[in-house]
């Protein structure tokens, strides 16, 4: 894929290079024809030289430059875009991206999402997301919070499979129309589809088509007979009673769609494109049969709101209120709202959950070493060959084979600070949560149940809310308890209770651990207290580090058994402490 990418940077690059040439050059066939214009101009109306019909060559010359010159400009701007894409592509193979960062979908009362960096700087959110669209957003972040069933995943690893192939496809989407320059915010739209359209609108709309028929008649009688202008007067006088009467609610409906259009712009763009593909997987398939034939019905829409907005011409403000321009449009779009409404919230949520498949697909295509893990129903099971944490680039990341299942539920790892635990604790959170929602996985294989996922990794105190660090810890492993008391789960927790003393903690999660593996759950648990990993049913595992020339070295290599020794008194030499 690199080599894909780096060969269309290239040539959209030189696309690029090539329409802003053109466009210089454009620009000064621009001013030599303007000074044509005036120089034949005067000659034709002031000096008489030449008939002032000459005129009209230059400007229609002009006219055809001005309309090149915007087709170039557009081509311009898009091979920019996709530029920008090969670009921004290629920067994520080397471990660095940038764009959404789903702040906005941080729960710190989440079973894992804060726990496993779901959401902020340097998150899955922010590796995975390519979408374009605030409703994008919203299913990828949605996908990532909460466990699909394995017969969902399947569907969603074949249409992921699929789309990785469709790179011009995905091109397309990321530089498809100015309206893309803003993230697309659904929710008033939205609101506006599921909203009441006004009721008994039939009868309305009719007296407002026949009114300005009417007065128009009585202009046109007037020509032909004097008492014609009474006709007229009378018609627009019911007419201006009609348009007051219903002042409120066309204000209401106007401002109403003010901002709709460039939304669906937008969607109808994306649509239209989505609708050239022909796709073989049956949950794009069923998306794309299900929402129908959209692109007529919002085309409709959006010339009657461009009709609307047309009021705001002077120069046909008078013939506007004439017809009863305002009014008639206004309630076409109530019309349309009453019959397409539910339609269009649901064309917003297909575009959305596409645009979530076509992140993933991105993933997959630029991540081929990846594979999609297996679903088994025997359980619970996490069965992770040389498993990596796909924040970090392959230059650093060290892979750890992990087993866990009902014969051996309970692994207790062991080891030094900065050894390596908590990045595994992370490494299978995220390798779960991204395998429920259908994606690749970082892994040479992986085989497991379904599990919700439960980590309390980062415990956060909080000063609005009264509570302390420990209290914080405590409720997340109450909610972790109750979780795998109601269906398969997978713990992940680290250094458990350290906010009370050591006596309290070692009975505790004894107590802990032991409930955990009574209820059916499987997981990981770190600790430095040594003397936890004495627990009966517990694998030891550790990692372990040297000290060179004061210098701290680590392997991040998962070994077998109890660490044997500690690095906190040397770290704290090693920064100056006088321990």
């Amino acid at each position: 894929m690199r080599a894909e990418y780096e060969k269309r940077l290239a040539e959209r690059q030189a696309e690029h290079d090539r329409c802003a040439r053109i466009e210089r050059r454009l620009g000064y066939v621009r001013l030599v024809l303007a000074l044509v214009i005036v120089v034949v101009g005067w000659m034709g109306w002031v000096s008489h030289a030449c008939s002032p019909a000459w005129t009209a060559l230059p400007l229609l010359a002009f006219a055809a430059v001005v309309v090149r010159n915007h087709l170039v400009t557009e081509a311009r701007i898009r091979a920019g875009r996709a530029a920008d894409y090969y670009r921004d592509g290629l920067a994520r193979i080397e471990g660095v991206w940038s764009g959404p960062m789903g702040r906005r979908f941080e729960d710190l009362s989440h079973l894992y999402a804060a726990d496993i960096d779901l959401f902020g700087e340097r998150s899955l959110f922010q590796m995975l997301c390519r979408a374009r669209t605030r409703t994008g957003e919203r299913v990828l972040a949605t996908w990532l919070c909460e466990r699909a069933e394995p017969d969902v995943a399947r569907a969603r690893q074949v249409a992921v499979a699929e789309l990785r192939d469709h790179l011009d496809l995905r091109e397309d989407l990321s530089v498809m129309g100015e309206a893309l320059e803003e993230l697309l915010e659904p929710d008033p739209l939205r609101a506006w589809a599921r909203g009441d359209a006004t009721p008994a609108l039939d009868a309305t709309r009719r007296i407002a088509f026949v009114l300005p028929l009417v007065s128009i008649a009585g202009l046109v009688l007037w020509a032909y007979w004097p008492y014609g202008v009474f006709v007229a007067l009378a018609a627009m006088g019911v007419q201006s009673l009609f348009a007051f009467a219903h002042r409120k609610k066309v204000r209401a409906i106007r401002e109403s769609v003010e901002h709709v259009g460039a939304d669906l712009d937008l969607i109808i763009a994306l649509f239209r494109r989505l609708q050239s593909e022909q796709f073989e997987a049956p949950i794009l398939k069923e998306m794309l049969e299900g929402a129908g034939e959209p692109v007529g019905d919002l085309r409709t829409l959006k010339r009657t709101i461009e009709r609307i907005e047309a009021r705001g011409n002077v120069f046909f403000a008078p013939i506007a209120a004439l017809l009863l321009w305002t009014s008639r449009h206004a309630f076409a779009v109530e019309a349309w709202r009453a019959d397409h409404g539910v339609a269009l919230a649901r064309w917003l949520d297909v575009a959305g959950e596409f645009e979530a498949f076509s992140s993933i697909a991105t993933y997959s295509a630029e991540q081929p070493d990846d594979p999609f893990p297996e679903f088994v129903e025997e359980g619970p099971l996490f069965d992770a060959e040389e498993l990596g944490h796909p924040l970090l680039a392959a230059s650093d990341c060290v892979r750890n084979s992990v087993r866990l299942a009902s014969d051996d539920p309970l692994l207790l790892i062991s080891g030094s600070n900065m050894s390596g635990k908590s990045t595994l604790l992370r490494a299978i959170g995220v390798a779960t949560v991204m395998a429920s929602m259908g994606a690749p996985v970082r892994a040479k294989s992986l085989r497991l149940s379904p599990l919700q996922v439960g980590a309390s990794i980062v415990s956060r105190d909080s000063i609005r809310d009264g509570t302390s660090r420990f209290y914080a810890e405590i409720t997340r492993l109450r909610d972790i308890v109750a979780s795998a008391q109601r269906e398969p789960t997978l713990y992940l927790l680290d250094e458990v209770f350290m906010g009370t003393n050591s006596h309290d903690r070692r009975i505790g999660a004894a107590a802990l651990m032991r409930g955990l593996v009574a209820a059916g759950a499987i997981g990981l648990v770190t600790t430095h207290d040594l003397a936890l990993t004495e627990i009966d049913g517990a694998t030891n595992k550790h990692f372990s580090d040297q000290m060179e020339k004061g210098t701290m070295h680590f392997d991040h290599t998962l070994r077998e058994g109890v660490v044997t020794h500690s690095n906190a008194l040397e770290l704290m030499r090693s920064v100056g402490l006088d321990v």
